[in-house]
């Protein structure tokens, strides 16, 4: 009986991945569809001017429900099949942009580089790009009419910095995590890397990812900057570095952002990846997750591993903050009496409720 209870489990995970697979095959190539646009606006409205499309020879991303939308965040992205008329992709992602929204800034906003990846449609779609406002008002700021057939073939990416493998797995469906260096000259990468390494390992102390550690493949790109640190504008300090990082994002003296999201996102396509984790080479502390796309912290600062831990969780499961600052509008916040990780950094575990979206998420990516 025990055997037959194994082999059945077996077979439905089986038909379940087929299923999933198929689905998948019917309308998409494994190859990733990166979209780069600037976005723009006042605090009630905004309007995103297209850059281009690029076409890359992989999809590190999920394999099934890719139509069904995980969590509802700032941004929505729907791409529609031209012939039925059908959403065949649904997600949502974070943005810098909805951030300074939410303050509220009468002032234009000026332009903010951001892009946004999805898997390669086989034939003709319709991609459309909607802010989502707190309000309940949604606004269309960019719809593109898109042709395989028409467009330049895919990219083949040749590195242009070496990559390191930090862990690898077996599983084809699989979560794709890269760590970028930002501030580090040529003669620290070794610094970076031994950061970055102590990050990949310390992810695994924490549930449920260690229960799933053999579908994350983790990955650093060895990209020096050609000075040291990033930008902390409150002290006079400007830095010449990869991705434009700076503390002081809106004035919050620990928050760590940029507007250059094209060249987080260029920099991340020397390998296959779905997350990107970025460490600034700087001790003070501060950090910050953009769901959906990426997580950033000090590569110095002592507490360095539950930094990591608490944006990765901002970035991967889009997880608020469990405490409240009324002076604080930026992010998800919410109030909560639950010990947990995404409440105070000493609390070196997630709550059951934040568990679970995290598992959610990770199911979702390996096609359980």
């Amino acid at each position: 009986m025990k055997h037959f209870v194994i082999i059945l489990i077996s077979t439905l995970c089986l038909i379940s991945s087929a299923t999933s697979q198929v689905r998948f095959g019917k309308y998409f190539r494994t190859q990733t569809l990166n979209l780069k646009y600037t976005i723009s606006g006042d605090s009630t409205h905004c309007r995103a001017d297209f850059k281009n499309l690029e076409v890359q020879n992989y999809w590190a991303g999920g394999w099934n429900n890719l139509d069904i939308l995980p969590s509802s965040s700032g941004m929505s992205i729907i791409m529609s099949d031209n012939a039925t008329g059908k959403i065949i992709y649904h997600n949502s992602y974070s943005s810098l942009f909805c951030e300074w929204q939410m303050m509220h800034d009468p002032n234009p906003s000026g332009d903010y580089k951001e892009c946004v990846r999805m898997p390669m449609p086989k034939r003709a779609a319709t991609i459309t790009l909607i802010r989502n406002y707190d309000s309940g008002q949604k606004d269309t700021v960019l719809t593109i009419a898109f042709n395989p057939k028409q467009h330049p073939r895919p990219i083949n990416i040749s590195p242009k910095y070496q990559v390191e493998l930090l862990q690898a797995t077996k599983f084809f469906t699989r979560i794709n995590l890269v760590f970028l260096p930002e501030g580090y000259k040529e003669d620290e990468m070794d610094k970076f890397l031994a950061a970055a390494r102590k990050m990949a390992e310390g992810l695994f102390e924490y549930e449920p990812f260690s229960h799933y550690y053999m579908h994350f493949a983790i990955k650093a790109v060895l990209a020096p900057s050609p000075e040291s640190s990033i930008d902390i504008p409150s002290e006079g300090i400007e830095r010449n570095t990869l991705m434009d990082f700076s503390y002081d994002t809106f004035d919050s003296e620990r928050y760590i952002g940029t507007r250059n999201h094209w060249a987080i996102s260029e920099l991340a396509s020397n390998t296959t990846w779905s997350h990107a984790i970025v460490l600034v080479n700087d001790e003070k502390y501060g950090g910050g997750g953009i769901y959906n796309f990426y997580s950033v912290f000090p590569g110095g600062n002592p507490y360095i591993l539950e930094l990591f831990i608490h944006e990765f969780g901002h970035a991967f499961a889009n997880l608020p903050d469990e405490y409240a600052e009324p002076d604080n509008p930026i992010g998800q916040k919410e109030e909560s009496d639950r010990e947990c990780i995404m409440k105070a950094l000493d609390m070196r575990f997630f709550c059951d409720e934040c568990k679970g979206k995290i598992e959610k998420v990770i199911r979702r990516n390996i096609g359980w």
